[in-house]
């Protein structure tokens, strides 16, 4: 996939905020090349002034306010794809309110050794919910899956992302499977989630050889021992999982007891 990404927030007022002049002058530079443009953002006012620029795509959801149905519309009518990543923000308390999951193999498996050394330290998980950016933190989950729910009722194009392993509370191979879940919580059926995570991931990405279980396809499959459309936490029952064609790992050495 040909982009760029701009990151246009300024993380709180602790930096300076990109300029509307200068993002869009990237990205009428990058479509003038034949490249699409993702843009990193946080609030609705920077949203709403990319989509008004022409980014392709929003990366991250808008996390400070409900979004504004013109916005909505906008997104829509120009066919603006939008990442929420809901699990970035809910990553920061999420495993020190839920301990327990730190013994199960589907998690632990996903954690280096130092991670889980350190989540495991008793004083590890009250001292983070202590954090002063918890209750931020929580407000943006809140906000985030509200928008989801507007935007994806609207018909706006959702792509998917974690941002896992951008940070160590994001934890690459769980956090995929924690958003299909806070994906259903956003009104999203099962199978719904898993479309948005498979075929229109590949989409988005213009990859038209993979995405789908459809012959002259990439045999990229995650073999489950239950259905993920009767519960969308069957995903992490994983038997095997192949990729292009051949096995590449089996499951957890446990993982009907996945969080």
């Amino acid at each position: 996939m040909d982009l760029i990404k701009l990151w246009v927030d300024d993380l709180g007022g602790r930096f300076p905020m990109m300029t509307p002049d200068i993002y869009r002058a990237a990205i009428d530079e990058a479509h003038r090349n034949g490249l699409r443009v993702a843009a990193h953002i946080h609030d609705q006012a920077q949203a709403g002034g990319l989509v008004d620029a022409g980014v392709d795509i929003i990366a991250h959801g808008i996390r400070d306010e409900t979004v504004a149905p013109g916005l909505v519309q906008a997104m829509k009518a120009r066919g603006t794809w939008y990442i929420p990543t809901v699990n970035i923000d809910e990553a920061n308390y999420l495993y020190a309110e839920h301990p327990a999951w730190l013994q199960t193999p589907f998690l632990r498996n996903a954690l280096p050794d130092q991670v889980a050394a350190r989540w495991l330290d008793p004083q590890w998980a009250p001292q983070q919910l202590a954090g002063a950016n918890i209750p931020g933190a929580r407000k943006a989950v809140e906000t985030n899956l509200r928008n989801l729910r507007i935007l994806h009722e609207a018909g706006v194009a959702i792509g998917f992302g974690t941002d896992s392993g951008a940070m160590p509370q994001r934890v690459i191979g769980f956090a995929e499977h924690r958003e299909l879940e806070l994906m259903t919580q956003a009104g999203f059926t099962p199978a719904q989630a898993l479309t948005t995570a498979t075929a229109e991931a590949a989409r988005l990405q213009r990859l038209e050889d993979r995405g789908r279980v459809a012959d002259g396809l990439r045999a990229d499959l995650v073999v489950l021992d239950a259905d993920p459309l009767q519960d969308i936490l069957n995903t992490r029952r994983i038997h095997a999982v192949w990729q292009a064609g051949r096995q590449v790992s089996d499951g957890p050495s446990d993982a009907t007891h996945a969080p």
